[in-house]
């Protein structure tokens, strides 16, 4: 037995050996252990999940030989490479190609990490402009617009009892406290996706 190593990224690993096999043999099985390793992402082919092919084995049959044989001419006798295939040589035989599987990696692993987190912070910063650039006045707006849409039932209940009490209605009057809790809220805002970009930047790290 002759054993070649392979050479990483260099050659492959060459195994040579002699068997003496009886005539009633019709099958002979030969194993071989391996290990599996990951390459390099350059060093894939493009359908990594197939796998590699590794070349036919040669059985070369050294008590058997063979020729080729033509028919006799005299153009054929002299052409050399017709000469050379009438040469008694080994029968060779060649096995069929065997297909590897390797350990794939999760090509779009990278994809991925970078949509999430181009996700997240379109998110972050969408908000924190929408935050930063709302003014007090326009919140002061909103609530009194909410505060001013009233069902249809409210309104008649509204004015039923004002006509009871004898008083004319009242339009509803902003609450003095509408500033503060707009102010708390920008403020709460504002903490909430400092804390969430914080804790991101944690994370990545």
């Amino acid at each position: 037995m002759h054993v070649s190593p392979s050479e990483d990224k260099v050659c492959p690993g060459v195994m040579e050996m002699i068997l003496k096999l009886p005539c009633g043999v019709k099958t002979a099985a030969l194993t071989l252990e391996f290990d599996k390793g990951f390459l390099h992402i350059d060093e894939y082919p493009p359908d990594a999940n197939q796998g590699f092919d590794i070349p036919s084995a040669l059985v070369n049959f050294l008590d058997f030989q063979t020729k080729m044989h033509f028919v006799e001419d005299d153009f054929l006798e002299n052409a050399p490479i017709f000469s050379k295939l009438k040469e008694t040589r080994p029968v060779l035989a060649y096995t069929e190609v065997l297909l590897v599987p390797l350990t794939t990696p999760d090509f779009s692993m990278p994809y991925n990490v970078i949509t999430i987190t181009c996700t997240v912070f379109a998110l972050y910063f969408g908000s924190l402009l929408n935050a930063l650039r709302r003014r007090t006045g326009e919140e002061e707006r909103l609530l009194n617009d909410k505060g001013q849409r009233k069902g249809p039932l409210i309104m008649l209940l509204s004015r039923l009892s004002a006509k009871l009490r004898g008083k004319p209605m009242e339009p509803p009057q902003p609450s003095s406290s509408s500033s503060h809790l707009v102010s708390r809220k920008l403020i709460l805002k504002l903490l909430l996706l400092a804390g969430i970009g914080t804790t991101w930047m944690f994370y990545l790290e």
